[in-house]
């Protein structure tokens, strides 16, 4: 009875009876959970799998792998594989790599990233701009991250708490508490505990 109830929750499970029944196929998203719920159960081998079976893989699909893979080699791989599908990355895809270039230490291959970006004007977006921001931070490199903060035209507490804590981390706490006192006089946007904790880092420095 115990096998039976510990097997309902166990993906492989909901992936056999998913592709009996043919779900799978005409709903492409369970796909995308299943490769989801592999990798957070550390099977990547199983989350390939089902990869596989997707007919035709959308920017979703890619994505779901990739950041099956985040800071591992592996990433690049499938992102490389993705071009040459061809599909183009969007802001989501593009965020787990970034974090992945800082995780590896991989600098060349995050300002090519920076640059497939720029190209298709994902860079002020959300999770493209952030994930920049603490690459650039990451790898030791404060005034890249400044340029990316810089050019994106509407912050919000997110552009702002990773810049504030990626000056406090490198160093340069006067910036960083500059920046958070912009952020507390701004009418858009409010502050939150990482940028606060940030600027508590910078006051100690």
């Amino acid at each position: 009875m115990r096998d039976r109830e510990s097997r309902r929750g166990d993906p492989r499970c909901i992936h056999a009876q998913a592709i009996k029944s043919k779900i799978a196929s005409e709903h492409r998203f369970l796909f995308h959970e299943l490769i989801t719920h592999y990798s957070k159960s550390n099977k990547l081998s199983y989350a390939q799998r089902v990869f596989n079976q997707i007919p035709e893989p959308n920017v979703v699909s890619w994505t779901a792998l990739i950041s099956s893979y985040i800071n591992t080699s592996n990433a690049f791989h499938h992102f490389i594989s993705m071009l040459r599908h061809p599909t183009l990355p969007n802001q989501r895809t593009l965020a787990p790599l970034f974090k992945t270039c800082a995780s590896l230490s991989t600098l060349q291959i995050g300002i090519q990233l920076h640059s497939v970006s720029l190209k298709l004007s994902l860079c002020n977006l959300c999770y493209t701009g952030s994930s920049l921001i603490s690459f650039y931070t990451k790898c030791s490199l404060p005034n890249e991250a400044l340029k990316v903060f810089d050019k994106i035209l509407e912050r919000d507490e997110v552009y702002y708490s990773s810049m504030i804590v990626g000056l406090a981390q490198n160093s340069q706490p006067s910036k960083a508490l500059k920046l958070f006192s912009e952020m507390n006089n701004s009418s858009t946007v409010s502050s939150n505990m990482y940028g606060i904790s940030g600027a508590l880092r910078a006051t100690a420095e």
